[in-house]
């Protein structure tokens, strides 16, 4: 059977996110710093609004909603 070039692209670019999500955890493990500090409702609300994780959040929307936008489930 001869799969059509969309559906071989999706193929590939599952693995390539599973590859990504994988290397990511690893880096994130292997990399973060060795200290525990005990979450209190505060230091979740502080967290939420850092710079790092705005800056995260906003450029996850930039680079994932647009390839959302029109798509219609069938």
């Amino acid at each position: 059977m001869e799969q059509d070039q969309g559906e071989t692209g999706r193929y590939v670019l599952s693995f390539v996110g599973c590859g990504l999500a994988i290397v990511g955890t690893y880096l994130l493990v292997t990399f973060a710093p060795n200290s525990h500090e005990k979450m209190t409702g505060e230091n979740i609300a502080r967290h939420l609004v850092s710079w790092p994780f705005l800056l995260y959040m906003v450029s996850d929307g930039a680079l994932l909603l647009p390839g959302r936008v029109g798509v219609v489930e069938s």
